[in-house]
């Protein structure tokens, strides 16, 4: 049956209870055991600025700033799956610096959400954006061009035809979002590739960035997915994907042409001379194996598991980070996991070989669907990986 969010208005101290009770905000390591296996996999607290409410160390504005007190109860603020966060660059004209770190969440549940829903002439709720409010936003920048603004913002969708879509992103007041308008409109598309059903998309959002580095907004509406800040119809006006992608219904098709399941963009170099210390560099992409939604219990790890392929089509990385700290080749790479059930320590294996230096932090999210996507993830002076694993997802970095 589908159904539409429902809205729940609380008090901001419920708010705060209820978000530091689910999931990744939390400042206490614990451990998690699985009946079948008796196997204890010690957990750890996500690292880094999150999309959550309260608790991550994104800003201290941001706890004390406005936001839409419905959207306080979403489980999906502390889940990095369904969210996704980058700064944003200004291009390669102008040096391609990074502004304010930016995070996109999903609504829970948006796969429910009919087609229907979204012909509701005042749109339909899908997805928020927090945009750091330390760094300023100009007009003109790649922010004012998906008309955000510092603080909160709220993702609208109305569906005007079948294959024309409207994306909204208004501002809050007083706890709420404000109604759209023709200011607030911005061009999008949706649709789905060749061969890819309504089960076919995640219930997620994504920031989508295309080869030019122009940056729109990406979450599923309705059937489809939807890119909101780019023209065109039926999911078109996208660049193709980085990595390889087979014709329709062979194996991993799905994974690599629906933009909700992988994660696309350039990844930052070191550069002493920019803001934030790193420029926008190279063009990479992570992809999930088909299977991670299937490794649901600790035992599935005692084997190794292929979780995520990663692709550099440009090459671009001898003597970076990329190679000498992640061990990747130019071209594509594959990145398996394997848990010890005596020690409960995980091994990473790029290319199949296991590195020391590669870790593995584990929060589970248990009592809620976890999609089966991989995604970057950003962090001050590095990028790691985000994969789904066990009931939760599993932080994948470089020390």
């Amino acid at each position: 049956m589908q159904r539409e969010i429902p809205v729940v208005r609380l008090s901001a101290a419920a708010v705060a209870a209820v978000v530091m009770a689910m999931g990744c905000d939390t400042s206490v390591k614990t451990s998690r055991t699985d009946s079948t296996t008796a196997v204890q996999v010690a957990q750890e607290p996500h690292g880094g600025p999150t999309c959550g409410l309260v608790g991550d160390s994104l800003s201290k504005a941001k706890q004390a700033g406005a936001y839409p007190v419905a959207t306080g109860t979403w489980v999906t603020w502390a889940i990095p799956e369904y969210q996704d966060e980058q700064r944003f660059n200004d291009r390669p004209g102008a040096g391609r610096k990074y502004g304010a770190l930016a995070c996109i969440v999903a609504a829970p549940r948006i796969d429910t959400i009919t087609d229907a829903a979204l012909t509701n002439p005042a749109g339909v709720l899908l997805g928020v954006v927090y945009v750091d409010g330390s760094a300023p936003i100009a007009t003109g920048d790649p922010y004012a061009d998906l008309h955000l603004k510092a603080g909160y913002n709220c993702v609208i969708v109305r569906v005007v035809l079948p294959a024309v879509v409207e994306g909204h992103v208004v501002p809050v007041a007083d706890s709420a979002c404000t109604s759209i308008s023709a200011a607030s409109r911005l061009p999008g598309n949706r649709g789905r590739p060749t061969g890819v059903t309504a089960n076919d998309i995640p219930a997620v959002a994504r920031f989508v960035e295309k080869q030019s580095r122009r940056v729109g907004l990406g979450i599923r509406c309705g059937t489809n997915w939807c890119n909101l800040g780019f023209t065109g119809t039926g999911g078109g006006n996208m660049d193709v994907a980085a990595h390889p992608v087979p014709a329709p219904g062979a194996a991993h098709y799905v994974r690599r042409v629906v933009r909700g399941w992988y994660d696309q963009q350039f990844l930052a170099l070191p550069n002493g001379s920019s803001p934030f210390g790193v420029i926008s560099s190279v063009l990479a992409s992570t992809v999930p194996d088909d299977n991670l939604e299937s490794y649901t219990t600790p035992a599935a790890f005692a084997t190794r598991r292929h979780v995520a392929d990663v692709t550099f089509p440009n090459g671009g990385i001898a003597g970076t980070k990329y190679e000498t700290r992640w061990h990747f080749k130019s071209k594509g790479n594959t990145v398996d996991l394997q848990l010890n059930p005596t020690t409960s320590n995980w091994t990473v294996y790029v290319n199949g070989v296991p590195y020391d230096n590669l870790t593995v932090k584990y929060t589970s999210h248990a009592g809620f669907p976890i999609a089966g996507t991989a995604r970057w993830h950003w962090k001050p002076n590095d990028e790691s990986l985000w994969v789904r694993c066990i009931d939760g997802c599993c932080e994948v970095d470089a020390t």
